[in-house]
């Protein structure tokens, strides 16, 4: 596609990556977008994948101006993440860690399409292939998104589980 994209001369090409280049979860130095790629290991790793692509972005973006946005998890209308969290909470396999007080990082489908829109369009863009991060702007908390999808999940039960007893459990 890069390749066709360069022969064609195109004005600016979009890539869409995803904030799992940082790690899962993303490491705490990962606040911005030059922060070193830590993905998780594994040549297919959905991670590992997405900064393969985005390495080969940033390779053509001397021959094709380019960005490259770094959402996070997708919700809105029929969101695949949202429902999954749904399902566990209904199956009992989600568990918030240490309450539920870190940040569930964020964006609306149609905040998500609104940015591409605007990375296809805004002048004075860096197209470079640089990452860009987009998000819905506000901090959110798993606590609050499970608040919001108990009703939902049609359950008042979530289960609990210690940051060190979820790296027991991983290991």
């Amino acid at each position: 596609i890069l390749k066709a994209c360069q022969a064609e001369s195109v004005g600016r090409f979009v890539h869409l990556s995803s904030v799992m280049v940082y790690g899962d979860p993303p490491h705490q130095d990962s606040r911005h977008e030059d922060a070193p790629a830590n993905p998780p290991p594994g040549a297919d790793s959905y991670g590992m994948i997405k900064l393969e692509q985005d390495k080969m972005v940033q390779a053509a973006a001397g021959g094709l101006p380019s960005v490259v946005l770094c959402p996070p998890n997708i919700s809105g209308p029929f969101s695949g993440y949202i429902s999954g969290i749904v399902n566990g909470l209904r199956n009992g396999s989600f568990a918030l860690v240490d309450g539920g007080a870190g940040p569930c990082n964020l964006i609306d489908v149609r905040n998500l399409c609104h940015a591409i829109e605007l990375a296809m369009e805004t002048e004075g863009l860096a197209l470079d292939g640089a990452r860009m991060f987009v998000t819905d702007g506000e901090q959110v908390s798993w606590r609050d998104v499970v608040a919001e999808l108990l009703e939902l999940a049609g359950t008042d039960q979530v289960r609990h589980i210690s940051r060190a007893g979820l790296l027991h459990l991983v290991e």
